[in-house]
């Protein structure tokens, strides 16, 4: 460990770890910074798992699999995955670092200061929120095929409200309960009074799925209410799956008529009765109400989470002076970790290295080493997010070569036909 800093816990490769600022179910969420030659440096925001998931191999994967899958979205009102680590028994995601809180929290201190959300705000941050999700749903792998991408776990905790007045959704590791790490056969993963009706019945779900989460926020913000949450869980399920939600303009009658058909939409039972694309979901919204502008959205935020953000800004500006002047001299001496989101590996000589050989159809179960199997995942996590396969579809067991533990790999059927094996 190198302490060269007070806010820096430790190194991990070429980012260097720092303040915790949030803590959820399954990791902790810190400051973290990118340390690079010549002084060169970005803050970035490091997900840190527990270490409990850390050593769970399954989760593991499942989790460098999505991350590929968030990488190949760039879009303004997505956060960017850039990077998964593993370094000393740690494994983190890294994302971009956005100045700003999540929705959930603003919702809860507009409802603690009695304060009706403005519509024009509502607009604003919720066709963004449908832009992000439809530019994630649009994703392609690197030969242009559709990846299908379903975020599954659309909720005010995974929405991030910047003080730039962007909102941008969150496909990292969700943090609140209700969030289950698998998907395979008998899993759900989402918060259940955001699910989908076809979500929680276990049945196929696609983009539409995201589109009803969205509605349910929408519904949410407008009212200053909660729609389906509350009670047992047996009770939600009830009320999502059972009946047709009542109109906003019935809890808030200072919501309009043109909300109304808008939200209902997004909530229908029949998957087929909503909007086709959550495009539609933000364009419709747009020509609902005159939308807030940036400025508007960002002085919102800075009035409903200013003590947080001020806390943040004083932990930013003691982390970038502790490193400033002690950079370059850190970088020669922090020993980079494997990065899955890097490039090709390399050999000592600096020329490409071979690719893998092709995997066969033999699954392997032999018992090995602790640190074997961890070397394994880190040649792994390297080579899967070269190789053209990508979640959302069925588990199916294969083996690697080097790798000697059953491994689960997430493919979409329609793509098999072109799937390199």
């Amino acid at each position: 460990m190198i302490m060269y800093a007070d806010h820096v816990i430790k190194s991990l490769g070429r980012y260097a770890l720092c303040s915790e600022f949030a803590k959820g179910g399954i990791a902790t969420v810190h400051f973290g910074r990118l340390m690079g030659p010549a002084g060169f440096g970005r803050m970035v925001a490091i997900k840190r798992l527990f270490p409990e998931f850390a050593r769970d191999s399954e989760f593991i994967r499942v989790l460098i699999d999505e991350a590929r899958l968030a990488a190949r979205v760039n879009h303004p009102n997505v956060v960017q995955t850039l990077d998964v680590v593993f370094c000393d028994d740690e494994a983190c995601l890294v994302m971009e670092y956005v100045r700003g809180v999540p929705l959930s929290l603003l919702m809860k201190r507009a409802r603690q200061r009695g304060q009706r959300i403005d519509v024009g705000v509502v607009s604003s941050v919720m066709s963004n929120v449908f832009h992000g999700l439809h530019a994630a749903h649009e994703a392609t792998d690197e030969y242009g095929r559709p990846l299908k991408v379903v975020h599954r776990d659309v909720s005010p905790q995974n929405l991030l409200c910047g003080v730039d007045g962007i909102t941008r959704v969150d496909f990292g590791i969700a943090k609140t309960t209700g969030y289950t790490a698998m998907t395979r056969d008998g899993y759900v993963k989402g918060k259940l009074a955001y699910m989908s009706p076809e979500q929680i019945m276990g049945a196929e779900i696609d983009r539409r799925t995201d589109i009803f989460a969205g509605g349910v926020v929408l519904w949410e913000l407008l009212t200053g209410e909660r729609l389906f949450g509350g009670g047992r869980p047996g009770e939600v399920v009830g009320r999502i799956i059972g009946g047709a939600a009542e109109a906003p303009s019935h809890t808030a009658p200072w919501v309009g008529v043109a909300f109304d058909a808008i939200v209902l939409q997004c909530l229908e039972r029949d998957r087929n009765l909503r909007f086709a694309t959550a495009r539609e979901s933000a364009m419709e919204l747009e020509e609902c109400s005159p939308m807030a502008p940036a400025s508007e959205i960002g002085a919102w935020v800075e009035d409903l989470a200013g003590d947080v953000l001020e806390v943040h800004r004083e932990l930013l500006k003691e982390i970038e002076s502790g490193l400033a002047g002690q950079q370059d001299s850190l970088c020669e001496t922090i020993v980079r970790a494997p990065s899955v989101l890097d490039g090709e590996e390399k050999t000592p000589s600096g020329d490409i290295a071979a690719p893998p050989e092709e995997a066969t159809n033999e699954v392997r179960t032999d018992e090995i080493a602790a640190d074997s199997e961890s070397r394994s995942l880190q040649r792994l996590s390297r080579w899967a997010l070269r190789r053209p396969f990508f979640c959302f579809g069925q588990l199916t067991t294969r083996s690697l070569p080097g790798i000697h533990t059953p491994l689960p790999l997430l493919r979409s059927p329609e793509s098999l036909a072109h799937q390199r094996f």
